[in-house]
């Protein structure tokens, strides 16, 4: 994690997520039926305990292109819609960060 200020931010130059514990959470990603980049994508994930949380998404280079959620959440289900409009096509990385956790998923992006 980048400090800036009181905002935390995930560290693009790292290449591999680690988890420190074994994870309270899970991560889903839903998209829409169509596969298209201007339809959302819905990031479902379970928090155990009141945390702080970062979602970002990374291009393929490991480049910061969205942060679709950061802030305190409470334990439960929760569900953050992000969209990838103007983005090109391929492979992004849904990083979902907590103090306790850092979970990885892809998402496919196409036309």
């Amino acid at each position: 994690m980048v400090t800036t200020g009181m905002i935390r931010r995930p560290d693009p130059t790292r290449a591999t997520p680690r988890v420190t514990r074994p994870s309270p959470s899970g991560l889903e990603l839903r998209k829409h039926a169509r596969k298209d980049r201007d339809e959302p994508v819905s990031i479902v994930f379970d928090l155990a305990t009141n945390s702080m949380v970062t979602l970002a998404i990374f291009n393929a280079e490991g480049r910061l292109v969205d942060v679709p959620f950061e802030g305190w959440l409470w334990p439960g289900r929760h569900q953050v819609n992000c969209c990838l409009r103007g983005r090109s096509p391929g492979r992004y990385k849904c990083l979902l960060d907590t103090p306790m956790v850092r979970l990885v998923k892809y998402i496919e992006v196409t036309s």
